[in-house]
């Protein structure tokens, strides 16, 4: 890959795109097999939803200093992407920008970055009380930290190795699709005696038999609540 002037990009596979106004457009190199790797310009402002989605030979990105806004599924399903270092400016990220990256092995934010934090491949805002995403693909058991309160939209999608996840009673929101296809999920623990509000395909693919633990006393609530009802095994402990 290689940046041009006036805004046009060049490609192993010898295309030619065009952008303006400091933007990667949606889905700028979709599907564009043949691209490993990228060296964006400090001009880039905005990497548009789906712009590198399907570059299943992308090994790594470094997003630019300048870069304020990712779109949604940007880098999605770049099955052999290992590395991905988000700079300063970003400040917004849309849903499932890395999901069917299953083989992410580094993903960090800038410790410039005024709006987001990682820590140990979990991305979270700088007050650590949002969740956005959790990359670390190859992790089986996951306590969430006591200080989120809000699960993001998409942000354990696809974790197909996870099988448990403990959610602390400071957690009073689960955002869309945040536990999606997330098959191996045998036990989850919750620890408030009210059950979370979910959003209603939040555990779409998840097991109906994978085991809900809840606090003593919290069963009924539970069983009643809307999107923890379908659960068969709700457990009090």
């Amino acid at each position: 890959y290689s940046y041009g002037r006036n805004g046009y990009y060049y490609t192993e596979c010898g295309c030619c795109y065009y952008s303006e106004n400091g933007k990667v457009g949606f889905s700028m190199f979709c599907n564009c097999a043949s691209l490993t790797s990228i060296v964006l310009p400090k001009s880039v402002t905005d990497i548009g939803g789906h712009a590198f989605s399907g570059c299943v030979n992308l090994r790594s990105i470094v997003v630019p200093d300048g870069v304020t806004t990712i779109g949604d599924r940007a880098f999605s399903d770049c099955r052999n992407l290992r590395s991905a270092i988000i700079g300063k400016s970003v400040a917004k990220m849309g849903m499932d920008v890395f999901s069917g990256c299953m083989n992410l092995e580094e993903f960090a934010v800038s410790q410039e970055n005024l709006n987001y934090q990682t820590t140990n491949g979990v991305l979270f805002n700088k007050e650590r009380s949002f969740l956005s995403a959790f990359f670390d693909m190859k992790q089986t058991v996951y306590n969430i930290p006591e200080s989120v309160a809000v699960i993001g939209n998409a942000a354990f999608a696809d974790c197909m190795n996870l099988t448990s996840v403990t959610i602390p009673m400071s957690v009073v929101k689960i955002g869309k699709r945040a536990f999606f296809n997330c098959s191996g999920l045998t036990e989850i623990h919750l620890n408030g005696l009210l059950p979370p509000v979910c959003e209603g395909d939040c555990f779409d693919n998840v097991p109906v038999n994978c085991k809900l633990y809840v606090p003593k006393g919290a069963y009924g609530a539970y069983w009643a609540a809307s999107v923890w009802g379908r659960f068969v095994n709700i457990i009090e402990e």
